[in-house]
C-alpha cells in the first residue's frame, strides 16, 4: 500500500471497494492497491477493515494557485507535493468538471481513479544542427541528445530526417548510439551529405536492451576531417519498447 499526504474532498456519488490498510490513513488521502486507487473518504485505522471511493465528484487541493483548468481536462496526482496537477503521471484523477481560475485553491474532478502503467511504445525526436556538434578532431563529430532512453528499455530502430546536408566534405554518414558510437546501428553507412532520409536498426538484441537510462549520441564522419563540415541540420527519431518492471 502507498499512501500520500495530501487532501482531496469527497463531494457526491462514487463507487467504493474494500481495503484494509497496512497502516493509518489519513480522511482525504488517495491511496494504491496494486493497479487500483481510491481515497479514503475517512480517517482509515492500521489493520482494519474499511473502503476506499473510487468515483465521485472530490475537490482537489491544486498543485499551485497559479494553475487553471478548463471543464473537461484530464486531472493527475502529483505524488511529490501530493496536489493536483494538469501535467500527466502515473496517477490518474479524472476530468475536471468546472474551470478552475489561477485565484482557486482547489478543483473539481470527477473521479476515475487509475494507476497508469507507461506506454510499452516510445519516441524520442529531436532536432540537431551541425554547430551543436562536438569535433573530435578527426573525421568525426558528436552530438548528444537531451532526452534519455528510458532504463528497461529496448531500443527497435531509429532514422535522421536531414533538412540541410552536412556538407563542407566528400561524404557524411551518420551512426546513432551512446558512448559506444554505433551501439544501436547495424547499418553506419547512411548519408547524410544531403537532404534524405536514412535510418537503421540495433546491431543485435544485447546492445539494444538499455538496463539503465541512456543518453543517446548522433555522430556524423565525414571523408577526411570532421572539421571541413560546415553546415547541416536533421531531426532525430529514436524508437524503444518499454518493459515496466510492475
Amino acid at each position: 500500500m502507498v499512501a500520500y499526504t495530501g487532501k482531496i474532498t469527497y463531494q457526491q456519488g462514487g463507487r467504493c471497494f474494500d481495503h484494509t490498510p497496512a497502516s493509518a490513513v489519513t480522511a482525504g488521502d488517495p491511496v494504491s492497491q496494486g493497479k487500483l486507487l481510491g481515497v479514503a473518504i475517512t480517517a482509515l485505522t492500521a489493520s482494519e477493515p474499511s473502503s476506499l471511493e473510487a468515483e465521485g465528484i472530490f475537490s482537489v487541493d491544486k498543485e499551485s494557485t497559479t494553475d487553471t483548468y478548463t471543464a473537461g481536462q484530464d486531472v493527475y496526482w502529483d505524488s511529490t507535493n501530493t496536489r493536483a496537477t494538469g501535467t500527466p503521471t502515473l496517477t490518474y484523477l479524472g476530468e475536471a468538471t468546472e474551470a478552475a481560475a489561477a485565484t482557486a485553491t482547489k478543483v473539481l474532478v470527477r473521479g476515475k481513479f487509475r494507476i497508469n502503467l507507461p506506454q510499452p511504445f516510445g519516441v524520442i525526436s529531436e532536432a540537431i544542427v551541425y554547430s551543436g556538434f562536438t569535433d573530435n578532431g578527426d573525421a568525426t563529430g558528436y552530438i548528444d541528445l537531451s532526452t534519455d532512453i528510458p532504463a528497461s528499455s529496448v531500443v527497435i530502430g531509429w532514422k535522421v530526417v536531414t533538412s540541410t546536408g552536412f556538407t563542407g566534405d566528400t561524404t557524411a554518414v551518420v551512426s546513432v548510439g551512446d558512448t559506444d558510437v554505433d551501439r544501436f546501428s547495424s547499418v553506419t553507412t547512411g548519408s547524410v551529405l544531403a537532404a534524405g532520409t536514412v535510418g537503421s536498426q540495433p546491431k543485435d538484441g544485447v546492445n539494444a536492451f538499455c538496463a539503465a537510462a541512456t543518453t543517446p549520441r548522433v555522430t556524423v564522419t565525414g571523408g577526411a576531417d570532421f572539421g571541413s563540415i560546415s553546415a547541416g541540420a536533421a531531426t532525430v527519431y529514436i524508437y524503444y519498447m518499454y518493459f515496466p518492471s510492475a
